[in-house]
């Protein structure tokens, strides 16, 4: 128990069942391509990643190497959650048959990618080209997909959403497709309203990770190396709520993910002076 009235606990997956990565010369190598310009539209050069735009190789190979990506760096970070309230953690809401609208900020989008793939997780993934390509990766890992964004398409893509959901979850990344960086935009609590589902907005953190020269500094976490999420308790939109209240409801929204964020980030640090 860390703190009051919170809950956390520690998951370690280490088994990778193939040899996903090596070292070479000119940057950092996946056993099945580059890292991680599969899924990221990124490159790694030594120490720096640099996003590049390239031609991507065919189709049919893009999301099957992106979801190998994925999968297999996923299954070597030491995972650590801490729930203000247990219940809305998405393992125990859906055993329980709760639902609530999930939101995690664009740039730690690698993290639910891999640990809550499930299809009655649908994640909102923007219209754009890198839209396109992240839809292939998230199909394959399990989830639903539903296209669009809160500034492009997005009220085709809430309205879509929302007839889709049937018994499942919406996760959402509030700050996407083009930021800025950790704003939450009103899309969200629109459909908490219209919903009534309570909006659990988590922050993760990842262990000094690789990050790409973009508008939301994109997380690549390093191998072997420590992941944080930690999430508030939920924030509930009125069904009448009017343009005011939902204004607030935003904002509070916005703040409750950005302080967890900054906690994920500070709870890192204390790990690792743990861990020595």
């Amino acid at each position: 128990m860390d703190g009051a009235g919170s809950a956390a606990m520690r998951v370690h997956s280490s088994s990778l069942g193939e040899r996903i990565w090596t070292i070479r010369s000119e940057g950092f190598r996946l056993g099945f391509g580059r890292f991680p310009w599969g899924i990221l539209g990124c490159r790694i050069h030594g120490w720096r990643l640099d996003t590049v735009h390239e031609d991507p190789p065919p189709a049919t190979h893009q999301g099957r190497r992106r979801r190998r990506l994925v999968r297999g760096l996923g299954s070597t970070l030491d995972y650590h959650f801490r729930f203000a309230d247990p219940a809305v953690n998405p393992e125990v809401a859906r055993r329980h048959g709760r639902r609530y609208i999930y939101a995690f900020f664009h740039e730690v989008m690698l993290f639910p990618a891999h640990y809550w793939n499930w299809p009655s997780m649908h994640i909102l993934i923007s219209d754009h080209r890198d839209g396109e390509m992240i839809t292939q990766v998230i199909k394959r890992l399990g989830f639903g997909v539903v296209r669009g964004s809160t500034t492009r398409g997005g009220s085709r893509a809430l309205r879509e959403m929302m007839t889709q959901l049937g018994d499942g979850n919406p996760c959402i990344t509030p700050d996407g497709p083009r930021g800025p960086r950790r704003h939450v935009h009103q899309g969200i609590v629109f459909l908490a309203r219209q919903t009534g589902l309570p909006i659990v907005g988590a922050g993760m953190a990842f262990d000094n990770p690789w990050r790409a020269k973009s508008w939301d500094r994109f997380c690549v976490p390093r191998p072997y190396s420590l992941a944080a999420c930690v999430t508030p308790a939920p924030v509930h939109v009125p069904p009448d709520a009017d343009r005011d209240t939902l204004e607030g409801c935003r904002l509070e929204v916005e703040r409750r993910m950005r302080d967890a964020s900054r906690e994920a980030e500070e709870w890192i640090v204390e790990l690792r002076k743990k861990a020595g």
